[in-house]
């Protein structure tokens, strides 16, 4: 979604990038189950205590409401609201959302205090970072892996069994946010790539249909 030869950068104290037309997530299956999807970006941040980077689905258009600069990483509220999931790259510690340390990777669903999370102790600041986020819908589970390098590491460092098809809302929107707090802390996303694919179009043995 983003030239291969250059870089987004986030300027100003809110910013984002995201799909202007919103997403169906849920499955053609009588049910309407969730259908999985699966994202990678890669980004980096500057060193500081900002309030970091953040992927999100929501019902929420963010083209239509002014970012918060804060712990909701730049979007339009100032906690998450219901149908909205978040996985967060936080480079500061809130005590009010019970963040584990100031450098983390976080799953949030409907609130800004983490369902999962995962510490990085070599910090999330000042280099480039890639990750993975798969929600295989048929298992009901969500992995996030995290590398500083292009390859895919083979163990997640958030692995979480969740059924999003009671969150998702007709229509979502997907993107990445990020707010910077107090910090001149500066964001810039090198790529990034989201699929969906319909439950009902699954293959066990061979993973997602076409």
């Amino acid at each position: 979604l983003l030239p291969a030869d250059g870089s987004l950068q986030i300027s100003g104290s809110t910013g984002g990038v995201f799909l202007t037309q919103p997403l169906t997530l849920r499955s053609r299956s009588p049910n309407h189950d969730s259908m999985s999807f699966f994202t990678s970006f890669s980004f980096s941040m500057d060193a500081g205590n900002g309030d970091g980077l953040a992927f999100f689905i929501s019902p929420s258009n963010p083209a239509q409401s002014h970012g918060q600069n804060g712990p909701s990483f730049g979007l339009p509220y100032l906690s998450l609201p219901p149908h909205t999931l978040l996985i967060e790259f936080d480079t500061s510690m809130d005590a009010q959302f019970q963040d584990p340390s100031d450098h983390h990777v976080g799953l949030d669903i409907e609130s800004l205090v983490s369902l999962a999370t995962a510490d990085v102790s070599d910090g999330l600041s000042g280099k480039r970072l890639y990750v993975w986020i798969d929600c295989r819908a048929p298992m009901k589970r969500l992995e996030v892996r995290l590398s500083r390098s292009a390859e895919r590491p083979e163990i997640p460092i958030i692995a979480y069994n969740i059924d999003l098809s009671n969150i998702w809302q007709e229509e979502m929107y997907v993107g990445l946010s990020s707010s910077t707090g107090d910090s001149p802390q500066s964001h810039a996303i090198y790529s990034w790539n989201f699929v969906v694919v319909d439950t009902a179009m699954w293959n066990d043995k061979n993973g997602p249909g076409s």
